[in-house]
């Protein structure tokens, strides 16, 4: 069964009117009611070419007659869109409820482009109905417009008496936007490096957006604060603003995507930025010179060079005064210089490329100063001396000494013969760099050099009075000698000096004066410490004095006392005695004396005793291996040695009796005895009987103790 869904919905929208007619009728109103008008509104459709369905408009009675009986005659009820807005004319319907009944079933519709329009004929007003203007779309054609939909006077008759709905009613509201259009596209642009550009594009339509985009070579990109930022800015509107342009954008090309409510995104043309590199600030010669005045002819004129562009001079530092074009001015009048006056001149060179970038300028300066006066009137200088020994210092007084001067003394060739020294506005002293005859001479003409402090302009004072030949004297060759060969010694051994080739003598030991100064030429001391250094300072008849190469002792410590050792100090003949030093240190030597005289060739650690003349008192002295000089200790305490000489077998003994009474003694006498030998008198038991006597070479006597007879 096919269902007819429109009669459903007229039938649907029928049921409701009567309700509303009921419903006014229950509240007792029906006089006053007139027409609901169901508007139909649409608002903010893009002109796209596209149809936008329209809601539908309803025109409903209140009361029964709001549309009145118009007696078999037909009456038109129109309406018209706004002006830029057109129908789809495939689309919508026009109808009424009360065909048949209130109204003529031979009603009928029309419709244009932009227009609906029903004719009615009302024969009755029993019933509540309604027009109907359904299922329309509509679109925009041209213009962005906002109007209404108007009810309009029909050209086809008598327009129907509509009970609140007279001519100029609205039946709902539509407006348009228009969509993005592009009426003037960015150029090109060039420019030169660190200039500001733009690119501009004139658009129109309803809340529109740019953003500009870059093609940096690899297809084009959004500019975005994070990365682009600094050169870029306003890139979300009409204008792109590029400001101090690096090179490094040159060839970069543009374009900006404009978007809106309304379709379609637009893309504007490309347009290309050219970045002219500036060319180098110029390299200029004698770029800046600075004399003092009066030395005009110093002045030499600046050449600009560079690129192959154009070079500008100018006066001021903004670049707007032009003095000269040309790579190098005629005269110094040219870039605004006077090289005989006094002043400070600058001037700034550019150049100018092929393409019109002008480069940094650079700047040039002359500056001629203040100079002072070379022969002030009353100014003198007075050495301390006009004589001075070869590498000593003077004082020279300059009795006036301005201010706002520094002086310094010079020498003959004009070679700084002092510092420079500011003066005081009185008496100014000045100490010279030493004299040295070697570059002078016997003798050296000293002036002085004034200069500005302010300007550093500076001459020399050329009047007499500032003028001073000074002598300089030879200096005395003095030399030292000592009687020590290789200024090695022991402690305590006295070294003597003797100094030549002055008249007058100092001796000095590690710089603190030891003798003189005097005419003595000799200095003797046995006070010399290891590492000392002996010098003597001469001077000689014209007070000239110099000092001698100094001399340095090496002096070193003997050895502790050594010490005797021996396994007997006394033996007889045949059996040797054996003394032993104590080790002398590092190996060093041995030195014996016997009875205080040196013992020839004793000089090992061990001296052998054999004979009995060998016998005495013995003392020894050691070194040390490491000294270089032979130092020799204090002697050991003496050791005394003895080898006694053996008896003679074959003496002669003679008693003085060959009796004697009980407690008597017998003197014996014994021929030749023997010096160094005791003799003793035994009995047969071997038990000596008398004392010990020594031997004289010669007869001696020996008196026995008391013979007992009972023993």
């Amino acid at each position: 069964m096919k269902i007819n869904y429109l009669g459903l919905k007229k039938l649907f929208k029928h049921i409701l009117v009567g309700i509303s007619f009921l419903t006014l009728l229950i509240h007792g109103k029906s006089g006053l009611a007139q027409v609901t008008i169901t508007e139909a509104d649409l608002n903010n459709i893009c002109i796209d070419g596209s149809y936008y369905a329209l809601s539908d408009i309803v025109i409903t009675e209140n009361n029964t007659n709001d549309f009145p009986n118009t007696s078999g005659a037909t009456r038109y009820y129109r309406i018209e869109l706004p002006s830029n807005f057109e129908f789809d004319p495939g689309f919508g319907t026009i109808s009424a409820t009360g065909i048949g009944g209130d109204i003529s079933a031979s009603s009928t519709t029309s419709r244009g482009t932009n227009f609906l329009q029903i004719n009615l004929i009302v024969n009755g007003t029993s019933q509540i109905n309604s027009i109907f203007f359904e299922d329309f779309r509509v679109r925009p054609t041209s213009t962005a417009t906002t109007g209404d939909i108007i009810r309009v006077s029909s050209p086809s008759g008598t327009d129907l008496n509509v009970n609140g709905a007279p001519l100029g009613t609205s039946h709902g509201s539509l407006s348009s936007l228009s969509p993005p259009s592009i009426s003037s596209q960015p150029t090109n642009s060039q420019i030169c490096e660190g200039e500001s550009t733009s690119f501009s594009v004139s658009a129109s339509g309803n809340n529109i957006n740019y953003q500009w985009q870059r093609d940096a070579g690899s297809g084009f990109q959004d500019i975005d604060i994070s990365t682009d930022g600094g050169v870029y800015s306003n890139f979300n509107s009409a204008t792109l603003q590029i400001n101090d342009a690096p090179t490094s954008i040159d060839g970069y090309d543009f374009q900006v995507v404009i978007t809106g409510i309304c379709l379609p995104q637009l893309t504007s043309n490309t347009a290309t930025l050219t970045v002219n590199p500036l060319p180098s600030a110029p390299t200029v010669t004698n770029q800046t010179q600075e004399y003092c005045f009066g030395e005009g002819a110093s002045f030499v004129l600046p050449v600009a060079s560079g690129g192959a562009g154009t070079f500008k001079w100018y006066e001021d530092e903004n670049l707007t005064n032009l003095l000269l074009t040309a790579s190098s001015p005629t005269e110094d009048s040219d870039i605004g210089f006077n090289k005989n006056a006094t002043g400070t001149y600058t001037a700034y060179v550019t150049e100018t490329s092929a393409s019109g970038c002008e480069s940094e300028a650079t700047l040039v300066s002359l500056t001629v100063n203040l100079t002072v006066n070379s022969s002030p009137f009353g100014t003198s200088t007075t050495p301390s001396s006009t004589t001075v020994c070869d590498n000593e210092t003077l004082i020279f007084t300059i009795n006036t000494a301005l201010s706002f001067n520094s002086y310094q003394l010079i020498d003959e060739a004009g070679d700084p013969l002092s510092q420079d020294v500011v003066g005081n506005g009185g008496s100014l002293e000045i100490t010279s760099f030493p004299f040295d005859r070697s570059t002078y001479g016997a003798d050296e003409l000293v002036r002085v050099r004034a200069t500005r402090i302010d300007t550093e302009c500076s001459d020399i004072l050329i009047n007499a009075q500032n003028r001073n030949t000074i002598t300089i004297n030879q200096l005395p060759t003095v030399t030292l000698a000592d009687d020590d060969a290789d200024d090695i010694i022991c402690s305590g051994t006295t070294v003597t000096f003797t100094a030549s080739g002055a008249t007058n003598y100092q001796f000095f030991v590690n710089g603190l004066s030891a003798q003189g100064p005097s005419a003595a030429a000799t200095f003797a001391t046995a006070a010399l410490a290891d590492g000392d250094v002996v010098t003597v300072s001469g001077t000689d008849a014209s007070g000239c004095s110099s000092s001698s190469a100094g001399t340095t002792f090496t002096v070193e410590d003997a050895p502790a006392q050594p010490t005797i050792s021996t396994a007997s100090a006394t033996e007889c003949l045949g059996t040797s005695v054996t003394l032993t030093a104590s080790a002398a240190p590092n190996s060093g030597a041995y030195r014996w004396y016997k009875d205080g005289v040196l013992v020839g060739g004793a000089t090992s650690q061990a001296i052998v005793l054999n004979t009995v003349a060998e016998s005495g008192n013995y003392t020894v002295e050691v070194t040390d291996g490491n000294n270089t000089a032979v130092c020799y200790s204090t002697a050991s305490a003496p050791t005394t040695a003895t080898i006694n000489p053996l008896p003679n077998a074959g003496l002669s003994v003679t008693p003085s009796a060959t009796a004697v009474c009980d407690g008597g003694s017998i003197t014996f006498t014994i021929a030749g005895s023997q010096s160094g030998v005791n003799y003793q008198l035994f009995d047969e038991s071997n038990t000596a009987i008398s004392a010990a006597v020594g031997g004289n070479g010669g007869n001696i006597n020996i008196s026995s103790d008391p013979f007992v007879f009972a023993t």
